[in-house]
């Protein structure tokens, strides 16, 4: 009886979180501008930059995503290196059996490619070998 409990218990959660995760992606699903700011958030803290979308639509079937005016900025009053690409479309496919799905792009196009390095920037790593100067 005890085991019995303690499986319906686990059970519960699981659902439970399974519903909240479907709900998540139901949110996300319907609010592309809730989309736009997440991916903004992810890209600025994964690249230490400040970075902005203009414009951001997709689609599931079939999975195609267009985005314009992105752009990255060094954070703060920084110099460094600063991006801007005026239009971006990538056309994706779910290529696999059950279970072992892999994202396959089938075109990608940048439109508009603009890179710079800003005064002062410097391509040396600061982390524990930075006295030995570049790896490469």
């Amino acid at each position: 009886m005890k085991i019995r409990k303690t499986l319906f218990i686990l059970f519960g959660i699981f659902l439970f979180a399974l519903m909240l995760g479907v709900g998540a992606g139901l949110y996300y699903y319907t609010h592309p501008p809730m989309v736009k700011a997440l991916i903004e958030k992810a890209a600025s803290r994964a690249t230490g930059a400040s970075v902005s979308i203009q414009h951001l639509s997709y689609s599931l079937n079939p999975i195609k995503i267009h985005a314009k005016g992105i752009s990255f900025q060094p954070a703060g009053e920084e110099n460094g290196l600063s991006a801007q690409i005026q239009g971006f479309v990538a056309d994706c496919a779910l290529n696999g059996a059950f279970g072992r799905k892999t994202l396959v792009f089938r075109t990608l196009k940048v439109n508009g490619f603009e890179c710079r390095v800003h005064k002062g920037a410097t391509a040396v790593s600061k982390g524990p070998r930075s006295e030995e100067g570049p790896s490469f």
